[in-house]
């Protein structure tokens, strides 16, 4: 287990090292990066300590001990700071800190709490009940707290999740490194894994057997911070034009039309789709809204009003029926390309998306598309 502890630590801080040697770091960078940077201390911390931290459990086996005010930020904080991360994906970086440092409060009064007014090295001999009466209740007070911590940033990161999933189809047309899927799984996989430790880990306190309990809130931590920080490398900045309104609320702000009234929409649709099929800009795996708004000279707002409520379409769906289109016309030429060739030439990035979003369209695989046109 020693080990594990030194590997979870290494694995963080070389995580970091290599998120800020990227080219072009953004926020959600810099936020893991803290996130990484604050596991790997405890983790250091139990490696350095190991035969005194599991002597020291061996014979103080109540709980709260001396180890709680080294677990307890860690698990305070972790939380908040994926949420932050999330969040981080399609907030302006301006006032990013100022603006969010209170979900780090109870974290910081923690700390601060334990560095002014607790004596570690009493605590560690003479057990947590020798802290003044008043303050050792303050100190039980954060143990639910840890956990409806845990289930206000557990909930609150769905919302934003689903919040994304809504708006990243009206800004991309390729979704490949723009969602945040690995995201949602991973905040699945762990709420499993605490929702059966959080009772598992109460018998074991009862039964006296601490060593079990940290050792398991370490793994845990580790094995989570692992999985966000391989996935977060290679996660690509994500950024819409869009506001969360009244913090909490997590709602977009409603898209107005801003330059051209609305009973020229319908006029503007048509020079929409005849742009679409004289350039051909759905040809660019990476076209977003923006990219094709600039192009045409309109407004990304009112890009987005002609396509909902004209064509009733969001951006990823009409882009992608273009593309779709376009390799039916090529699969019913008689080409020696293949059918994968063929995607790369018409838009698409991944094989993998390429069948889903075929199927999606026309109901069939490319490759029962071309059978049904008798084309070997």
């Amino acid at each position: 287990m020693k080990a594990f502890f030194l590997v979870g630590a290494v694995q963080a801080l070389f995580l970091a090292i290599l998120i800020l040697s990227k080219r072009n770091k953004s926020l959600p960078d810099y936020v893991l990066v803290t996130l990484l940077f604050f596991v790997s201390v405890p983790l250091f911390y139990y490696y350095f300590n190991y035969e005194t931290t599991i002597t020291d459990l061996k014979a103080n086996t109540g709980f709260p001990n001396f180890y709680f005010f080294i677990n307890a930020p860690l698990t305070m904080t972790f939380a908040p700071m994926v949420y932050l991360y999330i969040k981080s994906h399609f907030v302006p970086p301006k006032k990013f800190i100022q603006r969010n440092v209170i979900h780090l409060l109870p974290t910081i009064t923690f700390v601060l709490l334990s560095l002014l007014f607790v004596d570690f090295h009493e605590v560690k001999e003479k057990g947590f009940f020798v802290i003044n009466p008043v303050l050792r209740y303050i100190f039980l007070s954060f143990i639910p707290l840890i956990t409806l911590l845990m289930i206000f940033y557990v909930i609150n990161s769905f919302k934003l999740l689903r919040l994304h999933s809504q708006h990243i189809r009206d800004h991309f047309s390729d979704l490949e490194n723009a969602d945040l899927n690995w995201l949602r799984k991973f905040l699945i996989i762990t709420t499993i894994l605490w929702v059966f430790f959080v009772p598992a880990g109460t018998v074991l306190i009862r039964q006296g057997k601490l060593i079990i309990v940290y050792q398991m809130v370490l793994a845990i931590l580790s094995l989570s911070v692992f999985f966000i920080a391989f996935f977060g490398f290679y996660q690509s900045s994500v950024f819409m034009i869009t506001n969360i309104k009244n913090g909490d609320e997590r709602k977009y702000e409603n898209s107005q039309t801003d330059d051209t009234a609305v009973e020229d929409v319908s006029a503007d649709a048509a020079k929409l789709k005849e742009f679409m099929a004289v350039h051909k800009p759905y040809l660019e795996y990476k076209l977003s809204l923006s990219q094709l708004a600039t192009k045409l000279g309109w407004s990304t707002t009112h890009l987005s009003f002609v396509l909902n409520k004209e064509l009733k379409q969001n951006f990823y769906e009409f882009v992608n029926h273009y593309r779709v289109e376009e390799v039916k016309k090529l699969l019913k030429s008689d080409t020696k390309y293949t059918n994968l060739g063929i995607a790369f030439d018409c838009g698409f990035n991944s094989k993998s998306s390429f069948h889903r979003i075929f199927k999606e369209v026309t109901g069939l695989t490319p490759s029962e598309y071309k059978k049904s046109l008798n084309i070997s």
